[in-house]
């Protein structure tokens, strides 16, 4: 994948290099390749909002499932 973008890279590196070298992020590189399209804009606490949301629901379904997996094996088979 770092190969696609050698090119935009190489170019930006000298930018980049001085805004860091102020403590500016703004040259940093952050691609999204081709999920660019998948993105929307939307503001940083509602993001953080999704996120932590998805991750609450992925925690409580992982904690439902490794229940379910200790209640079985702990059940005599029938």
């Amino acid at each position: 994948m770092r190969r696609h973008f050698r090119i935009p890279r190489r170019r930006l590196a000298p930018l980049k290099a001085a805004a860091e070298k102020q403590g500016k992020v703004d040259f940093t590189n952050l691609w999204a390749g081709q999920a660019v399209r998948m993105s929307r804009e939307m503001p940083a606490a509602e993001l953080t909002r999704a996120l932590a949301g998805a991750a609450l629901a992925r925690l409580s379904w992982m904690a439902v499932t490794s229940l379910h997996l200790s209640l079985r094996e702990r059940l005599p088979c029938r």
